[in-house]
This record gives structure tokens, C-alpha cells and sequence, in this order.
């Protein structure tokens, strides 16, 4: 993860494909093949940042964010970045609306 103390700094270094805009729901979702691949091939990395409420998510299978206070799953905060540079972290990550009817916002920006 990039950042601190309001700063975000992400180096990209291949060729970035189009940021998207996701918006969470009260399901567990993967990310779309459509938002992680640029020009058809899989992207070796990922930013997400997260803009408005927060998002739970996972990693690696078997492992689905669930709501609540004590739901499974990391919390990325509005203005925080996530950065995931390998593709099986990239293919398992699932997001969620942390509380239930609050959706969150994610722009997902990928590169191959």
C-alpha cells in the first residue's frame, strides 16, 4: 500500500489501461475481467482507491468480505490506496460495502 499522511505516490511503469469507477453493493463482488485488463491481456498490477465510505475486502480464494463490525475482511478508508502487483492477488480480490447500504466508491486503475 502507498501513501501516508495524505500523500499517495504510485509508480506505473507499463502501460496503464482506462480507471474505472466501481461502485460497492451488499454482495461480495471480484473485480470484472473488464476492469483488470488492458487491450485483452491480464494487468500485472492494480491501483485502487477508495473515495466515498468504507470498502471491505479479501484476498486469495476461500476468503469473502462480509459486512459489519465484526465482518471479514480488510477496511480501505476513503482516501486510501491499495496496490496489488501480482495476479493472483489481483484475480481473488473481492470488495464489499462495509456497512450495509452504504455503498462505497473504488477508481481502478490497471497495468500490464
Amino acid at each position: 500500500m502507498s501513501g501516508g499522511r495524505g500523500r499517495i505516490v504510485a509508480v506505473i511503469d507499463g502501460a496503464p489501461g482506462n480507471t474505472t469507477r466501481v461502485v460497492t453493493t451488499n454482495s461480495a463482488t471480484n473485480l470484472a475481467a473488464g476492469v483488470i485488463t488492458v487491450s485483452g491481456k491480464s494487468s500485472r498490477f492494480v491501483m485502487i482507491t477508495c473515495e466515498v465510505a468504507n470498502v471491505r475486502y479479501t484476498l486469495g480464494s476461500g476468503a469473502t468480505p462480509t459486512q459489519g463490525a465484526s465482518g471479514l475482511g480488510h477496511i480501505l478508508n476513503p482516501g486510501q490506496t491499495l496496490e496489488l502487483d501480482h495476479g493472483t492477488a489481483i484475480s481473488t480480490f473481492q470488495h464489499i460495502s462495509a456497512i450495509a447500504s452504504t455503498p462505497g466508491t473504488l477508481q481502478i486503475t490497471p497495468e500490464t
